[in-house]
C-alpha cells in the first residue's frame, strides 16, 4: 500500500510504501481513490477551491454504495427468469435506516462456471446512501457489525425462500458486502462505488483535473475523474492521461490497432 507521495519544491519525486520502502520514479501516476490521493496521500497540500468544494460535497455527492448479498444455493433454478425487479408487499427496512419498496433477484442460471452443476449462483443486491453507518460500526463497534449484518441477511433469505420457492435450507454458502467492505478492499472514499453522482448536467465539465495544482510529474486517473464513473470512465481517462504526458513529454502518441482479445 502507498502511504505517501513524496514531494519536493512542488515535483513528485517517490512512492513511500509499506515498510517505510521508497520507490523513485520520473512520472507518478495515481489511479487510486481521489479523496485519499488528494488529502492523505499528498497531505492537501497540492488542491484548489474546486477541490475543497468536492471534498465537502458541494456541488456534486459521492455516488451510492452497494449492499450485496451472494448465495450458493443447493439447487437447479434454470427454470427461472436470470433477473427480475419486483415490488415487495411490505417495505424492506435496512439497520442503517435506509426503506427499499422493490428487490432485485440476479439468477446466474446461465453461467455454469459460477456454480457445480446441479447448484446456482444467486445476487441480491441494494443501494444505500447511508454508508457510514456501516464503516463507523465495522471500525469502532464490530458486534454491533455483525449483528446489523445478520439482521438484514435474515430479512433477505426470507424475502428469497418466498420468492424462489423454499430454498432457505438449501443454500450453502453465503457471503455479504457492505460499504465497509467496498471501502476496506477499494479503498473508495465513502464506499462508493462510481465515484460521483450524475448531476443534471450530464455534460458539465469533468470535476476532478488529470494534474493536481502546483504539482508537477504527477498525473492523476480514475473514475473520479467524471461523474458516472465505473470501469469506462476509467479506461477512457486512462488514454487521455497517455496521451496528455506524451503531449508534455513531446512524444508521438501511437495507438495499436491490431491486438487479440
Amino acid at each position: 500500500p502507498v502511504k505517501k507521495i513524496i514531494t519536493e519544491d512542488g515535483v513528485a519525486k517517490s512512492l513511500l510504501v509499506r515498510n517505510n520502502k521508497i520507490h523513485a520514479a520520473d512520472i507518478i501516476i495515481s489511479a487510486t481513490d481521489w479523496h485519499y490521493t488528494a488529502f492523505d496521500a499528498l497531505d492537501g497540500k497540492f488542491v484548489d477551491q474546486k477541490m475543497l468544494d468536492l471534498k465537502n460535497l458541494k456541488g456534486l455527492e459521492v455516488f451510492f454504495s452497494v449492499m450485496q448479498f451472494s448465495f450458493g444455493i443447493n439447487a437447479d433454478l434454470s427454470h427461472l427468469p436470470h433477473f427480475s425487479r419486483y415490488p415487495l408487499d411490505e417495505p424492506l427496512v435496512s439497520p442503517d435506516g435506509t426503506s427499499y419498496e422493490r428487490m432485485e433477484v440476479h439468477i446466474y442460471n446461465y453461467d455454469d462456471t459460477l456454480a457445480p452443476k446441479g447448484k446456482t449462483s444467486v445476487v441480491v443486491s441494494y443501494y444505500t446512501k447511508n454508508r457510514e453507518f456501516w464503516i463507523d460500526a465495522r471500525k469502532n463497534d464490530r458486534p454491533k457489525y455483525r449483528a446489523s449484518k445478520k439482521e438484514f441477511l435474515d430479512k433477505i433469505i426470507a424475502l428469497l425462500d418466498v420468492r424462489l420457492g423454499g430454498i432457505k435450507d438449501k443454500i450453502e454458502e453465503v457471503d455479504m458486502a457492505t460499504p465497509a467492505t467496498f471501502n476496506r478492499y477499494t479503498n473508495n472514499w465513502k464506499g462508493s462505488t462510481q465515484g460521483w453522482l450524475p448531476g443534471k448536467n450530464l455534460l458539465a465539465t469533468p470535476p476532478v483535473n488529470f494534474t493536481f495544482p502546483g504539482l508537477a510529474n504527477f498525473y492523476y486517473s480514475s473514475h473520479w475523474n467524471q461523474p458516472g464513473g465505473g470501469l469506462p470512465i476509467a479506461i477512457k481517462t486512462g488514454r487521455e492521461v497517455a496521451k496528455l504526458i506524451c503531449k508534455n513529454n513531446k512524444v508521438p502518441f501511437k495507438i495499436k490497432r491490431n491486438f487479440e482479445c
